[in-house]
C-alpha cells in the first residue's frame, strides 16, 4: 500500500484535515436538507434568511453581528436577482460557517 501525501501536509495531518473537511461537508449538507424542508413547506427563502439571522446575531461578539449582517444583506440582495432559491440559501449558510471558523481561529488559535 503506498500513502501518497497531498499538499504537503503529512500522511497523519492529511487524515486529519480530511475527516474535518468532511464534517463540515457533512454539516452542511444536514443544513440544505433543512432548508429544503423549509422551502418545500412554503416559508419564503427571506424569511429563512431573516429569521437566521435573528437568531444568530444576539449570540455572536460585536464583530461578528457585524459581518453576518453584511453576509445576509448580500444573499439576500442575491436571492432578488437568482432562479434556484436553495443555492444562495447554502451559500448564506456556508459563508456563515467559513466567517466563523476563521474567527474562531483568530481569537482562540487553533
Amino acid at each position: 500500500m503506498r500513502i501518497v501525501v497531498s499538499a504537503g501536509f503529512p500522511p497523519p495531518l492529511l487524515a486529519l484535515t480530511t475527516v474535518a473537511w468532511c464534517w463540515r461537508v457533512h454539516r452542511l449538507l444536514v443544513a440544505r436538507s433543512k432548508l429544503y424542508e423549509l422551502l418545500i413547506n412554503c416559508i419564503p427563502p427571506e424569511v429563512i434568511i431573516k429569521s437566521l439571522t435573528e437568531e444568530l446575531l444576539p449570540k455572536l461578539d460585536n464583530p461578528l453581528q457585524h459581518e453576518l449582517s453584511y453576509w445576509a444583506a448580500h444573499y439576500q440582495h442575491r436571492l432578488q436577482s437568482g432562479q434556484k432559491d436553495i443555492f444562495h440559501l447554502e451559500a448564506f449558510v456556508a459563508k456563515f460557517m467559513a466567517v466563523y471558523k476563521k474567527w474562531l481561529v483568530e481569537t482562540f488559535g487553533g
